[in-house]
């Protein structure tokens, strides 16, 4: 039957790369997962980093001149007490992260994740437009609780075997 022969298939796949020295090929869709999370991983860096050559004049637009370090450093704290939380999560004894260690139960917090940024980034855009310094202050603390760098690194090594961790690693180091 076709399923047998497909079993047959990866074991024997598995059988020559394992005398090879390579890892079997990653499962697409461990592969369409790895790239999502690649992507999300850059998008956040850039919406990070995105504030920090233009912040006089985000400043001076917020009739707050000194204020552009209080803009930098509330997405700091907010990636502080993200990432805290993300350790709790993964780290809890009885969580479903011990019960059920797989790629579906961080489909949740990095939801979460993209919907703080999500509202963060428009948060932040309405104080440009209306002038608001504290509507601003509470975007940039919501972008950064759209971090998800916790959950990131576990996410990967869940997914990839050991000799193909670095291949990745290299990979998402070339695309940001």
């Amino acid at each position: 039957s076709t399923n047998e022969f497909a079993s047959y298939k990866l074991r024997f796949n598995k059988h020559i790369a394992s005398s090879m020295s390579i890892d079997p090929p990653e499962s697409k869709e461990n592969t369409a997962i790895l790239q999502i999370n690649a992507f999300f991983i850059i998008l956040f860096i850039i919406n990070y980093y995105t504030i920090s050559p233009n912040i006089h004049q985000i400043s001076v637009l917020l009739e707050e001149p000194r204020s552009g370090t209080a803009l930098i450093g509330i997405t700091n704290v907010g990636v502080i007490v993200n990432s805290m939380l993300h350790t709790f999560y993964l780290s809890k004894p009885k969580s479903l992260a011990k019960c059920h260690v797989r790629a579906a139960m961080f489909r949740l917090p990095l939801m979460m994740c993209a919907g703080f940024g999500s509202v963060g980034n428009f948060l932040f855009a309405r104080a440009l437009k209306s002038g608001d310094f504290t509507l601003a202050l509470v975007g940039r603390l919501l972008t950064g609780f759209a971090s998800a760098e916790v959950l990131n690194r576990k996410l990967v090594l869940l997914l990839l075997s050991q000799k193909s961790l670095n291949i990745e690693v290299v990979r998402l180091v070339k695309w940001s």
